[in-house]
């Protein structure tokens, strides 16, 4: 059984069915008394982390409990700890899941301080239309186009006689994804224009 002192008391809400004595046994040896085997007592490290567990998913309740506009960075940060795990250790941590964030380009979102700044940063995508978090992918998507855009930006700002070669080539690749998404679009459409033409042909 776990020895050492007793750990910080569980959420108020965490199995208050028990009586106080047995709740405290209960939350001082969280993950279960004994492994797999059913005869090894699980060492303190198991218990720590299954409570730390509890309390992630708590902070997580209580900060999906307000209107998304309304939650500070540390509740964002609570939900996307629960939600989105890796991306989260990829964040604190660095390392799991990929590269570091790159920063921003120097001028985005300077009317923000720096905390406000690295925080739109991370989430650039935004949320969801339901106040959830979007995935980690489209938030890594969201910065991308962000940073593509501010070298084409850059590019065209730099006379067309005294563009680099490498400048010449962004220009060159945007004209190119342009037309692409163009394509995409009107194919988007297409399909979509005969979706409602055939449901008008079912239900005149």
């Amino acid at each position: 059984m776990t020895r050492g002192p007793n750990p910080n008391p569980p959420p108020t809400n965490w199995m208050d069915h028990l009586d106080a004595e047995t709740r405290t046994l209960e939350w001082k040896n969280a993950a279960g008394l004994f492994e797999e085997d059913g005869v090894t007592y699980k060492k303190a490290a198991a218990h720590s982390k299954f409570r730390g567990r509890v309390w992630n998913l708590e902070r997580a309740r209580l900060a999906n409990e307000k209107p998304a506009n309304e939650r500070n960075a540390k509740e964002r940060d609570d939900i996307l700890k629960v939600d989105h795990p890796r991306e989260h250790t990829r964040l604190h941590e660095g390392g799991v899941g990929g590269k570091e964030i790159i920063p921003p380009p120097a001028g985005w979102r300077n009317d923000l301080d720096e905390d406000e700044r690295t925080e739109f940063w991370k989430f650039a995508s935004g949320l969801n239309i339901d106040g959830t978090s979007k995935t980690p992918a489209a938030h890594s998507l969201a910065r991308a186009d962000i940073i593509w855009k501010d070298k084409v930006d850059a590019a065209k700002k730099t006379s067309p006689s005294k563009r680099t070669i490498p400048e010449n080539d962004i220009l060159r690749e945007d004209e190119e994804r342009r037309a692409k998404k163009a394509e995409l679009d009107k194919a988007v459409y297409i399909i979509w224009k005969d979706k409602v033409d055939a449901a008008k042909q079912t239900n005149p």
